[in-house]
């Protein structure tokens, strides 16, 4: 059986190779608000082997990965699973890029009744695409989103 400081170096390497956006020692210090070198640190289980990490900052580090401590201090289990999981919500996320940007161009030929509109396409993790008509593609109950009938489509 592994030490804890083995497979949190282990994990740490392993979750930050397989993350899109966290995959440096300096990203993910700044995403869970921690220092870079305790992540250094970590990682490194040869240079301080007796180093006890924070609670405080492993709680924050699993936070940014979307996992709990218990997770980020264990084997992993099927990893298989997991990469092709992960694989699949990449797919699965490309797609409803695409059927948005569908829906937009729809949108904006259905405004103005010419074929050779440009839409302005955005992707579903731009923060700036909070306008109410969004809400509805991003789930918010109908109550919130702009009613507008197809007579007003067509102005």
């Amino acid at each position: 059986m592994k030490s804890a400081r083995v497979l949190l170096a282990e994990n740490l390497a392993r979750l930050m190779a397989q993350s899109t956006n966290l995959r440096s020692a300096r990203q993910l210090a700044l995403r869970a608000r921690v220092a870079q070198t305790t992540i250094s640190n970590w990682l490194r289980i040869d240079r301080a082997p007796t180093l006890a990490p924070q609670l405080s900052a492993l709680e924050a580090v699993a936070k940014a990965f979307g996992i709990s401590v218990g997770e980020l201090l264990s084997e992993p289990v099927n990893d298989e699973l997991v990469v092709r999981l992960r694989s699949e919500l990449q797919a699965s996320r490309a797609h409803a890029s695409r059927v948005s940007r569908m829906l937009y161009e729809l949108a904006a030929l259905l405004e103005s009744g010419d074929a050779a509109v440009e839409p302005a396409a955005r992707d579903f993790n731009d923060p700036s695409s909070t306008e109410l008509q969004d809400y509805l593609l991003s789930g918010a109950p109908p109550s919130l989103a702009s009613r507008r009938t197809s007579a007003d489509r067509k102005k």
